[in-house]
């Protein structure tokens, strides 16, 4: 698309009969995005979003968008994306540039998740989330973490070869020759579909107190280790971040345990998980970068990243699965999933 906003306005009008105007998200994301606001009422309450998918096929749309309605029946006490279907009743439509839908707009901002309450409702929610998605089949989510899909956020030579023929650092290009490979997925840990995605750009809430109104962008939900969803959001919502770091990770993990409860095994597990997330990032950004979604910088931005993540890992595990084992332990399962 050469001119987007032009495009998207005209499937709009095409498909949903609606006479917009767009503007874009105030953050950026990983696919071409615009609030719709009503043409006749360009202030007021937006429409929706328009999204054109840069990430998935239209085979993945498709089961994330059979994911979203699962989940629309499920009791939630906060919302996830609801598709609005064009008036011939598709909620995705083919172009040349991608897969287009419109997503309903939900009310909220980001949270701030520097606060410990903030982080106990964030987890408190993500618990939620896992209970709801815990009997979801691995083929109604975009991704299957535990089959070959993993490739797309591993480190191989080929792509370690790629990025330092287009000048990435010696010194990064030889940590990541360290560490090529697949992110880790131990042994014998329970498997289900999470949100892998769990942060706060990805999160709308309401409050003082915070209550957590939407979670969004379920693109690379999947069947994958239940653990590694504690493991991404410890490691995107910045818990682990600062001189608190030991309150806000106790915080998220005691709102998590309110919904889940998760084996000694899969919480003893959590510090490499965490850094096969980071690995993992790498990787999927790499992908993005070599299609042409990304430029170098952004890659080389999470390979530092990631090693901050390994350094901050080798001189804190002990104390981390320790404050994990306390906040998952302390919860009250029953009251919460009461109310």
């Amino acid at each position: 698309m050469i001119e987007p906003d032009r495009e998207l306005s005209a499937l709009l009008a095409r498909h949903w009969s609606i006479d917009a105007v767009l503007t874009e998200p105030a953050r950026g994301t990983n696919n071409l995005m615009r609030i719709v606001h009503a043409a006749a009422d360009p202030a007021g309450r937006p429409l929706g979003l328009i999204r054109v998918y840069q990430n998935l096929d239209l085979d993945r749309v498709r089961r994330e968008h059979r994911l979203l309605d699962r989940l629309a029946g499920a009791g939630l006490p906060f919302r996830v994306p609801r598709l609005r279907p064009a008036d011939d009743g598709r909620t995705v439509i083919e172009t040349g540039t991608g897969p287009v839908s419109l997503i309903d707009w939900i009310d909220g901002d980001r949270p701030d998740l520097d606060r410990p309450e903030a982080l106990r409702a964030a987890g408190r929610a993500l618990g939620r989330l896992d209970a709801a998605l815990a009997d979801v089949p691995a083929a109604e989510a975009p991704f299957d973490w535990t089959t070959p899909d993993l490739a797309l956020a591993g480190i191989d030579d080929g792509r370690i070869d790629a990025l330092a023929d287009a000048g990435l650092a010696a010194e990064q290009v030889a940590w990541l020759r360290d560490h090529a490979g697949p992110p880790p997925r131990p042994d014998g840990l329970p498997l289900q579909v999470i949100h892998e995605d769990f942060a706060a750009s990805n999160l709308l809430a309401q409050g003082p107190p915070t209550v957590i109104a939407g979670v969004i962008d379920f693109e690379v939900a999947g069947r994958d280790l239940r653990a590694n969803e504690l493991a991404i959001a410890l490691d995107q919502t910045g818990a682990l971040d600062g001189p608190d770091w030991q309150q806000k990770t106790r915080a998220l993990a005691t709102g998590y345990g309110e919904a889940v409860r998760l084996e000694q095994a899969e919480i003893t597990e959590q510090p490499r998980l965490i850094m096969g997330r980071t690995l993992g990032t790498v990787g999927w950004r790499t992908g993005r970068w070599l299609a042409g979604h990304d430029t170098l910088a952004e890659v080389a931005d999470r390979i530092e990243a990631a090693r901050t993540a390994e350094r901050w890992l080798a001189r804190n595990t002990t104390e981390l699965v320790e404050l994990l084992h306390e906040g998952l332990s302390g919860a009250d399962l029953a009251v919460t999933l009461d109310q």
